[in-house]
Formats: C-alpha cells, sequence, structure tokens
C-alpha cells in the first residue's frame, strides 16, 4: 500500500514539474513605496566632544500594503484526469472573475525613525500572487477605476516574488481614496486549488465539474451544493476571523 501511495505521489509531482503546480491565489495587495528623510547630528569622538559633531542626512525606504475592502471572486473549474499507467492525476483549469474595492479613509500614518521627518511617497502598484507563475492564463485582465492596466511579470513583493503586478496613477495614501478593481483570470493547477482570503469580506464561489470535491484549510464552504454534474459551493470570510493580512 505504501509503495502505491508512493508512486502515487510522484506520478502527481512528475505531471505538477511538467506543467503547472497546486494553485494558489492571493490578492490583489495595494502597495505604496515611501522614503524618510532627515538629519541627524553624529559624533566619532570617544569623549563626544562637540567640535567634532557632525551632520548627516538619512534615509529609510518602506513599502505601505492595503488590502482590499470587499471582494468576490466568481469562476468554474474544469477538471480533467490525466493518468500515468494505472495512476491518475487531477488537472484543473479555472476561468473567472474577481470584482471589490479599496475603501481608505486616508488616515494611514507612515512608520517613522524620527519625528517630523520628511516622508515622500513613490508610485503604487497592485499585485496579483500566484505560487506557480506557470498557472497564469493568457491575456489575463486587470481594471483599475475603470481603467484597463497593463500586468507585468513578478508579483514586486520580495517575499513572495510569483505572480504578476500592474503601476497605478499616483496616489497619496494619506488621501481619502474608494478605488474599484476587476480582473479576469485563466488559471490551471495540478491536484488543489487554494485561495487566501486578504480583503476584509471575502466571498468565493466555485462551480465545477467534479463530482468528488475534498475541501481542506482553515475555511470550509458556507454552502455546498452536490449534483449529478459536479458541484457548486460558496465561502465568506471576514479579515477578523483571518491571520492573512499578517503575512505581508
Amino acid at each position: 500500500v505504501s509503495e502505491r501511495a508512493q508512486r502515487q505521489r510522484g506520478v502527481t509531482q512528475e505531471i505538477a514539474s511538467s506543467s503547472f503546480g497546486r494553485l494558489v491565489l492571493a490578492g490583489p495587495i495595494l502597495s505604496v513605496p515611501y522614503r524618510e528623510e532627515y538629519d541627524e547630528w553624529v559624533n566619532d569622538d570617544k569623549e563626544q566632544r562637540p567640535q567634532f559633531r557632525r551632520l548627516e542626512h538619512r534615509s529609510e525606504d518602506r513599502v505601505a500594503r492595503f488590502f482590499p475592502s470587499q471582494q468576490e471572486m466568481n469562476g468554474r473549474g474544469s477538471v480533467t484526469p490525466k493518468e500515468r499507467g494505472i495512476f491518475k492525476a487531477r488537472v484543473f483549469e479555472w476561468t473567472g472573475g474577481v470584482e471589490g474595492d479599496f475603501a481608505l479613509d486616508g488616515s494611514y500614518s507612515p512608520v517613522r525613525s524620527r519625528s517630523g521627518s520628511k516622508i515622500t511617497y513613490g508610485r503604487p502598484m497592485v499585485s496579483i500572487l500566484l505560487a506557480d507563475p506557470r498557472s497564469l492564463g493568457d491575456r489575463p485582465e486587470f481594471v483599475w477605476q475603470g481603467v484597463p492596466l497593463s500586468l507585468q511579470r513578478g508579483s514586486g513583493i520580495p517575499s513572495a516574488a510569483a505572480g504578476v503586478h500592474a503601476d497605478l496613477p499616483d496616489w497619496n495614501p494619506t488621501t481619502p481614496i474608494n478605488a474599484k478593481f476587476s480582473m479576469k483570470l485563466s488559471l490551471s493547477g495540478t491536484e488543489s486549488f487554494s485561495v487566501i482570503p486578504l480583503a476584509g469580506s471575502h466571498q468565493v464561489k466555485l462551480v465545477s465539474n467534479w463530482p468528488h470535491p475534498s475541501f481542506a484549510g482553515q475555511y470550509l464552504p458556507r454552502e455546498y451544493q452536490p449534483g449529478a454534474e459536479g458541484f457548486e459551493s460558496r465561502w465568506s470570510v471576514g479579515a477578523l476571523s483571518s491571520k492573512s493580512q499578517q503575512q505581508f
């Protein structure tokens, strides 16, 4: 039995390595880089004699990250088994859309090393994270405030580099904003599809032709409807019950 299980895992890994791995999706995440600048008196003299004091200019770069206030994700997954002899692995394609908004009241206060320092904000960016960049299909679409944006390779987030990102119009996070977004994606994966809930209110609806789904993770579906030709499930997760935002 253990030998068969090991062979099954090997087949799954083989198929994943030659196509796409387990699918994990997170985002969008709104990032705004900023630089803090200030002057600081320093003295390298062991006796701290005042004539050796000098004024040095310091700067520190940081990034502020924001998450959607609410987000709805709807899509359909088509599952097809791939065979290697008597062993099988489930490969799927998910096509769907995501809509939501970033509603920020402008009360953001940047982290500072010095009170009264100068803060300069850079170009904001939105990121969509994927565990395996090969999962992304052709021609993904992202719309910000009604304007289609060009997606670029890489998430732009060093700690989770796989994915795509888009530069946004200039915006200062101390200014209120209610920005609506939408995206259309075609994704592929092997064996499993995971969604990391980052929004304040995160809703997911999934329809699939697979008749025998297995649900795992911290949040099981709120609604599940099996059928002769597959299933339909719905999830609803709030930020207060999730620690996902803390990872970023």
